[in-house]
């Protein structure tokens, strides 16, 4: 956040202040972001993230200016897919072997918002 390089932030249960997921950007270029999110698989399909990155989505247009927005997932992971596109993001491209977790490079399908 200091360096303009990029924010996250908390979800948390609202009851018990009990944090379930992150969502942030980082920021790519003057008018580039990415949006990262994360939710804990219990809190799945109840439209958790769909309203977090709704309001991150808004602040990064109204607020800040951005003319693109991105955000990465893997292939395999349908319901972030169907999140991306239902929230107006557009298939970009894969970027093969773009992440490395569980001890592997992993092919990943880059969205675009906005992007010209």
């Amino acid at each position: 956040f200091y360096n303009k390089t990029g924010i996250y932030w908390t979800l948390a249960v609202k009851k018990t202040n009990t944090m379930i997921g992150a969502i942030g950007y980082y920021v790519r270029s003057d008018s580039e972001i990415e949006i990262c999110y994360d939710l804990h698989k219990r809190y799945w399909r109840q439209g958790i993230m769909s309203k977090a990155l709704k309001k991150v989505l808004q602040l990064a247009q109204q607020k800040m200016g951005v003319k693109c927005i991105s955000a990465i997932t893997l292939k395999a992971n349908t319901a972030s897919t169907r999140l991306l596109e239902k929230l107006g993001f557009n298939y970009d491209k894969t970027l093969p072997k773009h992440r490395y977790f569980n001890g592997t490079f992993h092919d990943v399908e880059r969205y675009v918002l906005l992007c010209e």
